[in-house]
This record gives structure tokens, sequence and C-alpha cells, in this order.
């Protein structure tokens, strides 16, 4: 049996010890996820099948290094944020055998429901409750923002998106 290394956090470790109930039924520990396993073997299968394609920077899994790829470009590349503002098809389909791309979110969404039959509540990216780090920078910005109130020239953006960035330069330029 080959053995495998589990890169798991303290919390999923503590899950994982804790995750046989009375009737040996096995839960998987990663948030969100939910299966219901039968034997340590199981949640091994289980894992590398569906928990192996997880993104470096938030952690999110997803079933296939596709749609991770797809994930890292839409989420957490500023080339890919760029390309869209500019009005470039960069939203491709998640189906390996769809070529197609779309120029917005919402584009790609209505192709999935009407061409592959989705339900209309699919959404590719789940918007999750801010980390506290995210609260916490959040807050600093607010204070920043108390401190630098009176100074008319100060800019402070709201957020690292593309869309905040073209906002606070259309700002500069009216200054």
């Amino acid at each position: 049996m080959a053995h495998v290394a589990l890169d798991l956090s303290e919390d999923e470790k503590i899950q994982l010890l804790d995750m046989e109930d009375h009737e040996r039924e096995f839960f998987c520990p990663i948030v969100g996820c939910g299966a219901r396993l039968t034997s340590l073997e199981g949640f091994e299968d289980h894992y590398n099948a569906c928990h192996t394609a997880s993104c470096s920077v938030c952690h999110k899994a997803y079933p296939t290094q596709r749609l991770l790829s797809i994930h890292v470009s839409e989420v957490h590349d500023s080339y890919f944020k760029a390309k869209v503002s500019r009005g470039y098809a960069m939203y491709e389909c998640l189906l390996e055998n769809c070529e197609l791309k779309f120029k917005s979110y919402k584009a790609r969404h209505q192709h999935l429901v009407d061409r592959h039959k989705f339900p209309t509540t699919f959404e590719f990216h789940k918007k999750a409750h801010p980390s506290k780090k995210q609260r916490q920078k959040q807050w600093r910005k607010q204070d920043l923002c108390k401190d630098e109130g009176s100074n008319t020239n100060t800019m402070l953006l709201e957020d690292d998106t593309m869309e905040g960035l073209t906002s606070a330069i259309s700002k500069l330029s009216t200054l």
C-alpha cells in the first residue's frame, strides 16, 4: 500500500483524528466537502481524486488541474483581469471538450446553462466570507482613511481588483 503525504492545516489534522463516528463512518475534514467514507483507504482515494488540485494562494480545491488553472487565472492573475477589461474573451468554458471563450463571467454562465444544462444556481467562484486576515486588512484601510481624511489628495483603494485600480486612475486624472 502506498502512503500519501497530505498537506493539512492543524484544524484539518484534528478533524482527521476525530473523523470516525460511532458507526465506523469517516468524514472528509476538508472544509465544505462533507464526503462520508467507510475506510481510511477510501478517504485516501477520495482525497487524491477530489482535493489534490488546490490553489496555493487561497487553498480552494478543485476536482481537476484544468479547473484549478481556470480559477488561478480568473481570481489571482492581473494579466487575465487586464485582458478582460480590454474586451478580450478570456473566460473559458469549464468543460474540457468545449473550447469556447467568453468576454464575461455572466456570458460563460449563460453558455453553461443553455448549452451544457448546468443549473441556473451554479457558481464557479463561490463568494466566501472574508477571512480574519482580510477583515483586519480592511479595518486597517478604514483606520488609514480616518487618519488621512483631511488630506483631499489622499487616495485609498477599496480593493485590489482591476476595477478598483481603473477607478483610482480615473480619479487621479481628474485631480
